[in-house]
């Protein structure tokens, strides 16, 4: 949220999470087994989550890393330029 991206937000992800939580709760309430249905539930509820962080915020350029600062190589590979 800091970034304002949702670059480094993974979207098939998070479509196969809430697909996934949404038919794991469906059976937990037809089994009317509560320990399928409240992590599934809760599951769900933060997919949904994420699915509106992803459509509010815009993918923008990624998170900038430690790796991307470097721009020469640390190990010369013997030959000098």
């Amino acid at each position: 949220v800091a970034t304002r991206s949702s670059a480094s937000l993974n979207r098939p992800f998070t479509a196969v999470q809430i697909l996934n939580c949404s038919l794991w709760l469906v059976y937990g309430l037809a089994t009317q087994d509560m320990y399928v249905w409240v992590p599934n539930a809760t599951g769900l509820l933060l997919g949904i989550v994420q699915l509106f962080l992803i459509l509010i915020f815009p993918r923008g350029k990624p998170p900038v890393t430690a790796d991307n600062d470097i721009e020469e190589p640390l190990v010369s590979d013997g030959h000098e330029s």
